[in-house]
């Protein structure tokens, strides 16, 4: 992975609209935004959403 600033998009509606769950998410989509500066580093972007908030 190149140096930079990097997005991910985490769409979250869509999750919940396919599972099997009578839950619906307040949430649309969620960003995460990081940097790297090492190519060779590994990088773990956990989420953890529920449908009404998300942490990482």
């Amino acid at each position: 992975m190149e140096e930079g600033t990097y997005q991910l998009l985490f769409d979250v509606s869509s999750y919940y609209e396919r599972a099997e769950s009578t839950d619906t998410s307040f949430l649309d989509t969620v960003p995460v935004r990081f940097k790297t500066s090492d190519p060779e580093e590994h990088h773990h972007v956990p989420l953890l959403c529920s449908p009404g908030g998300y942490t990482t």
